[in-house]
């Protein structure tokens, strides 16, 4: 018997269409649009500015900073108060922007979380080596265009499902389970407004939603992002 997958396939490609594509020429036409595999091996850091605007109408200004190998730094202002996240080497921590919050080391799920974060590569490339499984569903419309849907299990135990534009070979969308605390949600993010910097393909601006609350859509803005610019190591100090 067909699974849904298979039928829907099915019923988009036609019965007379060509096999699908395998997930490593899939992958590969993928790394070809970002700007090329030794391109994006070659980044060693990164700096982001931008602006989150919340479903309640609220826009918090963010800096977003990565620095090989794995480390990342998100500071947020809100109402005068900083917020900040910090992973780095394994370990992590992160202040809330509300008065008398303390700064705590992140929880075993959040530190799950900030290892996928702070992969600036993305978990396709070297996904072999990684330890990840990545397996093709099949093929889907997405708004009007074809789209390969991808599901990857990270070696760390983490999944998420991508589906790549199979005119543009850029990431359409993905799905991901995210924690925030305690509490776990199945986010949808769907990046647009690519531009190439410094010779890679990035989206400039995301919307993210939880599946199960899609009226609380965030959306994130970049406003300018440089490449290979000077991040002080110092940025990525953990708590004592």
């Amino acid at each position: 018997m067909l699974s849904l997958a298979t039928l829907g396939t099915v019923l988009l490609l036609g019965p007379t269409a060509s096999p699908l594509p395998s997930v490593e020429s899939i992958v590969a036409k993928h790394m070809e649009a970002r700007g090329g595999l030794r391109r994006i091996k070659a980044v060693r850091s990164a700096r982001a500015l931008g602006v989150v605007r919340y479903f309640t109408g609220t826009e918090v200004p963010f800096v977003l900073e990565f620095k090989r190998p794995g480390r990342l730094r998100m500071t947020v202002e809100y109402q005068g108060q900083m917020g900040i996240e910090v992973y780095a080497d394994g370990a992590g921590w992160l202040q809330l922007p509300f008065p008398g919050e303390a700064a705590r080391s992140m929880t075993s799920a959040e530190l799950m979380a900030g290892q996928d974060d702070a992969d600036f590569d993305g978990a396709l490339v070297d996904w072999v080596k990684k330890g990840h499984r990545v397996r093709l569903v099949g093929v889907e419309e997405l708004d009007g265009q074809k789209a390969y849907r991808l599901e990857i299990l990270r070696q760390s135990g983490t999944s998420e499902t991508i589906w790549l534009d199979a005119s543009t070979w850029l990431e359409a969308r993905s799905l991901r389970e995210r924690r925030n605390g305690d509490e776990s949600r199945t986010v949808l993010s769907i990046p647009s407004d690519y531009r190439r910097i410094a010779g890679l393909m990035l989206p400039f601006q995301v919307a993210s939603l939880p599946v199960d609350a899609p009226d609380e859509i965030e959306q994130l803005r970049f406003e300018t992002f440089g490449v290979d610019v000077p991040v002080d190591d110092a940025r990525f100090r953990l708590l004592k």
